[in-house]
């Protein structure tokens, strides 16, 4: 057989052989795109399927777990990001000054719904859940029910920090300038409707004549000048201060983004 003869049988073999595996990999492609589409498919119905459960029990939730009292609440702090268009809020009988701190200065203030939400947790034992209104850095209020109203116990903002600590205690730190800071704990006693000063630490002046600043402590007040003056140095009263924090708890928070409003 000549060179030219063997180049053309050659030459047809592989093109044998090279329409049989393109055919094979048309196949394959076609198997593994019906595959692909397959589980498209079946990623969808899942997706589809999670999201109405989610919506279902996010329903049943609100509806069987939020006492009445507290619906104009979340209805009004939900109102207060959703619908803030630059111009005050005083108007909105749930204006928070923590929440209008966050609003503000925001590009896209609807964004905070997403950071801010709320968690039902009872901290005084008297079978009735507070509302925590709250982000991961700060509590912005806590309320109550008395009488079927929902009653504000305490208010928190970036000078006014507010954290609950795992013997539901509430731990405040506090600032009004480079002399008066304060911190300590506070208890909302059963079917109370304001917490109780327990052990609170706060700074001002020793003497006032040479800027002499010193810490001072209060069982059960958080009236300043009912404490005594303490040996805490700054480096004291902050170590004090993280010792409490370490004991934050953490809250298991319902963003306002997933909260249907009632009207």
């Amino acid at each position: 057989m000549s060179f030219k003869k063997e180049i053309l049988t050659i030459a047809v073999c592989c093109t044998i052989i090279f329409v049989g595996c393109g055919k094979k990999a048309d196949e394959n492609a076609e198997i593994s795109k019906a595959s692909e589409l397959t589980t498209e498919s079946v990623k969808n119905k899942v997706t589809k399927d999670i999201f109405e459960n989610s919506e279902t029990e996010e329903n049943t939730i609100q509806e069987t777990s939020i006492p009445d009292a507290y619906i104009p609440v979340l209805d009004g702090v939900y109102s207060l990001i959703n619908d803030f268009d630059g111009n005050n809020n005083a108007e909105n009988p749930y204006d928070l000054t923590g929440i209008d701190e966050l609003i503000y200065p925001a590009d896209n203030p609807k964004d905070c719904l997403n950071t801010v939400g709320y968690e039902l947790k009872d901290i005084n034992n008297d079978d009735t859940d507070e509302l925590f209104i709250a982000d991961k850095d700060n509590i912005y209020a806590i309320y109550t029910v008395k009488n079927d109203k929902a009653v504000l116990v305490t208010e928190g903002w970036i000078r006014n920090r507010n954290y609950l600590l795992n013997d539901n205690t509430i731990f405040n730190e506090g600032s009004g300038g480079a002399i008066n800071n304060m911190f300590g704990t506070y208890r909302l006693n059963s079917g109370a409707t304001e917490l109780e000063p327990l052990d609170i630490y706060y700074s001002d002046f020793i003497d006032e004549s040479n800027q002499t600043v010193g810490w001072f402590y209060s069982k059960g007040s958080d009236e300043y000048n009912d404490g005594s003056l303490t040996g805490m140095t700054l480096d004291d009263a902050t170590k004090l201060c993280d010792e409490y924090l370490a004991e934050k708890a953490d809250l298991n928070l319902i963003y306002l983004i997933n909260y249907i409003p009632s009207n």
